[in-house]
């Protein structure tokens, strides 16, 4: 299967890249970091990383439409452990 992880390149969507490319599904990432990420390209079955922000959705949208991406997983986050309630509001008002 073709999976899309958006903001894959956190804790989370490493651990999640390698596990489905364990499972031999192509790994696409979509993160605006992607120097932690290149770590992953080839070896470990990801196909690739793409530097893009995530909240413009034509982007998104047209990596789908181009890779044939079947699963797409939001990993996309601004928050950290120790953000406010707050900033959580805000992050979801925003569509994040």
């Amino acid at each position: 299967m073709n999976i899309l992880l958006i903001g894959g390149g956190g804790f989370l969507g490493l651990n999640l890249a390698k596990t489905l490319c364990g499972a031999e599904h192509v790994v696409h990432i979509a993160d605006l970091n992607d120097n932690i990420v290149f770590q992953l390209i080839g070896g470990d079955g990801v196909l690739r990383v793409h530097q893009l922000d995530c909240a413009n959705v034509e982007l998104v949208l047209s990596l789908i439409k181009e890779f044939e991406i079947e699963c797409v997983i939001n990993l996309a986050s601004s928050l950290i452990p120790s953000s406010s309630y707050n900033a959580f509001v805000r992050e979801r008002n925003l569509g994040c």
